[in-house]
């Protein structure tokens, strides 16, 4: 298992930690606080903590004083190792508690991998909360840029010569929907490991608009930020038989191009 520290462009951009093999699979996610924030019940509340859960199916919260494991939303571990008192309010080093506890807490967190078999319906579900995330991670970054830079230069290319009237949010939607439409089409015709640097070899050759923005995606030099964004709906599709998926379509005659019709599917849950 590999530690990457994600970068922090705002307070509510993306957890602190993602632990991952190197490669393909995401383990999960952990956001750390300072440990004189004590109250984790308040942090449970907060908007960027809600979005966390809602989004990551592994998740970590804590203030190395306290650690909670959420599974899909919902916490199903939590471990006290020490009092935040005799940290905060006493400034000594607490005597360590329950430490068997957090092996038991971090054992569990380390042994999640996604669902071996997904179903059309659990695909969407799992890339539309992810493409949420991502959509919102685009416009941040088109923030910043101010004008200048490479996600603009696609907003600008896009109102060019796609949609006249496009404004940035409506091209921060369409640009992350496009991203995991361009995703799932790689998949499926990748029979060998997936990941966001291998799409591009998979996008049609029909398809120019896609190969333009992967060949910045795969290719080219995106932010940290929008990287990690984008390696963590391939790491969904790594896993997921989505060849299998559209043969299903197929034995179902749900028309004549069920990347297509997956696609509406996944719409409909976006």
């Amino acid at each position: 298992v590999r530690v990457t520290t994600l970068p922090k462009s705002t307070d509510a951009g993306n957890p602190d930690f993602r632990l991952w093999n190197g490669r393909d699979r995401i383990v999960g996610y952990i956001e750390a606080k300072p440990p004189e924030m004590d109250n984790l019940d308040a942090l449970e509340r907060t908007e960027q903590i809600k979005r966390y859960r809602q989004t990551f199916p592994n998740f970590i919260l804590t203030n190395f004083l306290d650690f909670r494991l959420y599974r899909d939303g919902q916490e199903v571990m939590t471990v006290r190792i020490a009092q935040p008192v005799v940290l905060n309010t006493l400034r000594s080093a607490p005597p360590l508690q329950k430490e068997d506890g957090l092996s038991a807490l971090l054992e569990r967190f380390l042994d999640f991998s996604l669902p071996p078999t997904f179903t059309a319906e659990t695909l969407a579900v799992e890339l539309a909360k992810r493409t949420r995330f991502l959509k919102d991670v685009v416009a941040q970054e088109m923030a910043a840029e101010k004008g200048r830079g490479p996600l603009n230069g696609f907003f600008d290319a896009f109102q060019a010569y796609l949609i006249g009237s496009l404004v940035e949010d409506d091209f921060a939607d369409l640009f992350a929907q496009t991203i995991t439409y361009g995703l799932f089409a790689a998949r499926v015709r990748a029979e060998c490991e997936f990941n966001r640097q291998m799409a591009f070899n998979f996008i049609p050759h029909t398809i120019g608009v896609l190969r333009d923005l992967f060949r910045y995606i795969s290719l080219g030099d995106p932010s940290n930020q929008l990287s990690w964004c984008v390696e963590d709906i391939a790491a969904v599709l790594a896993a997921a038989d989505a060849p299998g998926i559209l043969s299903a379509y197929y034995r179902q005659g749900k028309g004549s191009d069920p990347i297509v019709h997956f696609y509406e599917t996944f719409l409909a849950q976006y």
